[in-house]
């Protein structure tokens, strides 16, 4: 079966994305205006005061970057998708294919809210760690997924991954 992302869950981490950067430009608004208002009362400190901009510079650059690689990723989102058959968990996006064999994980953990499946986390046994959430019909990509592997590969998690 071929699954896709959640529309739904797309727009809540953009608008998530979006406040936290909101958050993070009001504290470097505040403290650019704090170091203005200090510099011009304490004339003497200017050297130290430059060291704190240049760091809000660069979070400011970092910030910027950040939310540009999301908005990437969130309109990546269409062309992504999970198929599944009995040998192999295929993830097909826009830029290729990425294969992982049934008999090479070595572990499922569900994460589980209250009776429904959040998150899926594969373990393989190179020790690659995929990590599967937002996607249509959680509850059954979860069996499906269980169900291709041995009841001793299956953890199921309520507080942690395991």
């Amino acid at each position: 079966m071929i699954y896709k992302f959640d529309k739904d869950y797309v727009r809540r981490k953009m608008r998530s994305e979006m406040a936290s950067s909101f958050i993070m430009l009001t504290v470097i608004g505040l403290l650019v205006a704090n170091h203005y208002s200090t510099l011009g009362a304490k004339p003497d400190k200017e050297e130290f005061l430059w060291i704190g901009v240049i760091l809000l510079i660069g979070i400011f650059a970092l910030s910027i970057k950040r939310f540009r690689d999301f908005r990437k990723w969130a309109t990546d989102t269409d062309s992504f998708s999970l198929e599944i058959t009995e040998q192999k968990l295929i993830t097909r996006t826009s830029s290729g294919n990425s294969e992982i064999n049934i008999d090479a994980i070595d572990k499922l953990s569900i994460q589980k809210r209250g009776e429904s499946a959040k998150t899926l986390l594969v373990r393989t046994k190179s020790g690659a760690l995929y990590k599967f959430e937002g996607f249509l019909s959680m509850e059954l990509l979860a069996k499906e997924v269980s169900d291709l592997l041995p009841k001793g590969k299956v953890k199921v998690a309520k507080w942690f991954h395991r």
